[in-house]
């Protein structure tokens, strides 16, 4: 998720009426501690906002990730702004983008078929097998010491999905 909101291109006149609809669509206090995505009406107040300046050739206005990210940050950095005035009556303060990346543990069962690719000298062929088994019963050798050839994951059932808040790391 490496995507711009168009919307952070909007002038300080048509970014007034973004946030105003935004407000006007709510109707309600906007906790800008809360839980935005959870939030049903703030979201459809942010999208029904933001359809009114993302155009495209189709004429769909589809409202992205990104729109609502920056929106949201949009409205946290200007907690106290006057929107009920036709005209922006301060400065809007305009949130910066970067780029961050985190780690997702996940605790999954996974039904696979490994094929590995394994060679073993032999001086007779009937003796591969068996030769190797001991082998690998002895410790000396395993399956997983030669390079996997195949990988067909057929089934899976999740347990788990952690996201790492402490691996955060703000990269560009």
């Amino acid at each position: 998720m490496e995507d711009k909101s168009e919307l952070e291109k909007l002038n300080d006149n048509l970014t007034h009426i973004l946030i105003k609809k935004i407000y006007e669509e709510y109707d309600d206090y906007i906790d800008l501690n809360g839980d935005f995505f959870d939030d049903y009406n703030l979201m459809s107040a942010i999208e029904e906002g933001a359809k009114l300046f993302i155009n495209t050739k189709s004429g769909y206005h589809h409202v992205g990730i990104e729109d609502y990210n920056y929106v949201i940050s949009l409205l946290k950095k200007n907690p106290n702004y006057d929107y009920s005035s036709k005209k922006p009556t301060g400065n809007i303060i305009r949130p910066e983008g970067h780029l961050y990346t985190f780690d997702v543990d996940e605790d999954k069962k996974e039904y696979v078929i490994r094929t590995f690719k394994v060679e073993v000298f032999s001086y007779d062929e009937k003796l591969v097998f068996d030769t190797f088994t001991y082998a690998e019963g002895e410790g000396v050798v395993s399956y997983y010491d030669y390079p996997e050839s195949n990988v067909n994951y057929y089934d899976g059932e999740t347990y788990e999905v952690k996201y790492n808040r402490k691996s955060l790391r703000k990269i560009k």
